[in-house]
């Protein structure tokens, strides 16, 4: 349950995608992360990335391992696409910044991050090592990867407007609630439907 720096990630995914006999190449002795920078560098899946000392020891987010797991994918020739749909899926999706926005829609896309239990992406939340882990699984084992399910309706969408209808459309109803209720049943007009407002009604 603790928390991964980016750079011990960058590490994980450079030493599982990258063959060792071409990683060894990078060896010079440097700081422990050194040749794993370089050889993720060189076959561009950092292109774009901010690989400052300052960022790299500080944990990976969400987001940034969206990211890295999206380019990692497409350095292995994987095709990515951000699936239609998906602020049904992912309610904080719009909220995501443009940086890492299409990057997480990929990589939830390709099954190698979920939303979390509360259906948001929850972008700037830090990996935690199992989670890292998991998702650096699926992306070399596709076995692995959870298959994209886009809800049909949009939870988080206002209610669509409906066709106007008459008092008999209420014939049926029963109105509860507390004050209000009972001011909507002298105000609104309605002349079907029983109203049940009782002034603090509580449970």
């Amino acid at each position: 349950d603790e928390l991964m720096s980016t750079e011990e990630y960058i590490k994980i995914l450079v030493s599982c995608t990258v063959p060792a006999d071409r990683l060894a190449a990078y060896d010079s002795g440097g700081d422990w992360s050194e040749k794993f920078m370089r050889a993720g560098s060189d076959i561009g899946a950092l292109k774009g990335f901010d690989c400052s000392e300052e960022r790299i020891a500080k944990p990976v987010t969400r987001c940034e391992a969206a990211w890295l797991l999206a380019a990692f994918a497409r350095q292995g020739g994987e095709t990515l696409t951000v699936p239609k749909g998906i602020e049904r899926a992912l309610r904080d999706y719009r909220r995501i910044s443009d940086t890492y926005r299409e990057a997480v829609g990929q990589a939830f896309g390709a099954g190698l991050l979920t939303a979390c239990g509360d259906g948001n992406f929850q972008d700037i939340t830090p990996l935690k090592r199992c989670e890292a882990v998991v998702s650096i699984a699926r992306l070399i084992d596709r076995g692995q990867r959870v298959p994209v399910a886009i809800p049909e309706y949009d939870y988080n969408a206002p209610v669509p407007q409906s066709a106007p209808v008459d008092d008999s459309f209420f014939s049926d109803a029963v109105f509860i609630g507390d004050s209000l209720c009972q001011g909507f049943g002298a105000y609104s007009g309605l002349k079907q439907g029983k109203m049940m407002g009782v002034v603090s009604l509580n449970v």
